[in-house]
């Protein structure tokens, strides 16, 4: 069994000040549809906000590398969430999780890592 051809996909963003188009395959441009609809914010948001935060990475790298921290964070924080909510009916005994802002996590990550070229702290829950 061969595997699925890969394909490049070309998308222009807009950035404060320039314009530019961002070559992904098409399963990357999947994971960052997913990412965008999750935390409701836009591309040119997202690549405005890792454009600032790179270093010498390319734009390219900069939103492959955020990608697996998004996902790495929210993988590693499902199971601490899910066993922080607690079904009662009387919530002032057992008031629900706190927010979790997977967003924020990944973005102190990748400054973290692009800023000292180190693995980043994987914070828990707790950390925030």
């Amino acid at each position: 069994m061969s595997p699925l051809p890969i394909s490049m996909q070309k998308r222009n963003v807009s950035l404060p000040r320039r314009r530019t188009t961002i070559k992904l395959e098409s399963y990357e441009w999947r994971s960052v549809d997913a990412l965008l609809a999750l935390e409701n914010i836009t591309l040119s948001l997202l690549c405005t906000e890792l454009d600032s935060r790179r270093g010498d990475l390319r734009l390219v790298q900069a939103i492959r590398m955020f990608l697996l921290l998004y996902f790495r964070t929210i993988a590693d924080n499902s199971l601490t969430i899910a066993s922080q909510t607690v079904q009662s009916p009387n919530l002032m005994h057992h008031p629900p999780a706190p927010a979790f802002n997977c967003l924020l996590i990944a973005l102190m990550q990748f400054s973290t890592h692009v800023q000292h070229g180190l693995p980043p702290h994987r914070p828990s829950l707790s950390d925030l």
